[in-house]
């Protein structure tokens, strides 16, 4: 247990953090699409940079499978659904991108999984939500195994490489810190409807390209690879 002047420390630690990140140049390009993913990441410029790193690497080493997960926690309304499956599952190719809830993550028959890069589980934390042990396995079977089953009704199961990377969702609060293998994030509370209301009418092809663009081409990955963690200043 911390004692009282540990504590102390840290919170002098956290003043001095939010001070020198407030001094620094936004490195993040002034667009609404990542206006909202900082939003998301509660103004920590260095986690959204994570996170569009984590985002970038499969575009750029197409096939990579990421050895984290995301996992992003918040009320409804905050821009979770509208970031991650209205923009992110757009930079992928219809065929390799997926939106799916526990109970197909779960299921028997996981026909959802083929040819799939990129998988948004709605609803679901695998960090403190399991049914069962056996849940618990597949869940991370399907984050760190080079390899699993398909199988679809009425056909034999075929062993699949493992290319997916998943974003789980969640609105429900919980006291959770990130993990080699989750990057925990926890949102703040929605912005002003006009935000989103503007965010989703004006969202165009050439707005998600760009921003495509910007991650394969524009952002600074030197020292990232796929086993990357977020480590907060």
């Amino acid at each position: 247990m911390n004692s009282p002047l540990s504590k102390v420390h840290q919170a002098i630690a956290a003043v001095k953090s939010a001070i020198f990140k407030a001094s620094r140049p936004r490195v993040l390009p002034n667009t609404p699409i990542c206006d909202l993913l900082l939003h998301i990441c509660n103004k920590d410029e260095d986690l959204a940079l994570f996170v569009a790193r984590w985002i970038a690497f499969p575009l750029i080493r197409k096939g990579t499978k990421m050895d984290t997960a995301l996992v992003v926690i918040g009320p409804n309304n905050v821009g979770k659904s509208l970031f991650f499956e209205h923009i992110v599952t757009r930079l992928h190719p219809e065929y390799a991108r997926a939106t799916i809830r526990k109970e197909e993550l779960l299921g028997r028959f996981n026909g959802w999984t083929a040819q799939k890069n990129y998988v948004v589980v709605d609803d679901f934390n695998p960090m403190w939500q399991s049914d069962s042990i056996g849940n618990e396995c597949m869940v991370k079977a399907y984050l760190s195994s080079g390899s699993f089953r398909r199988a679809e009704k009425a056909r034999e199961p075929v062993s699949q490489v493992n290319r997916m990377n998943f974003v789980f969702l969640s609105f429900r609060p919980a006291e959770t810190e990130s993990t080699r293998r989750f990057i925990v994030i926890n949102t703040p509370e929605p912005r002003e409807e006009e935000f989103y209301g503007k965010l989703f009418a004006n969202l165009s092809d050439d707005d998600i390209e760009g921003f495509k663009h910007w991650l394969m081409h524009g952002l600074d990955m030197r020292g990232f690879n796929r086993s990357s963690t977020f480590i907060p200043f």
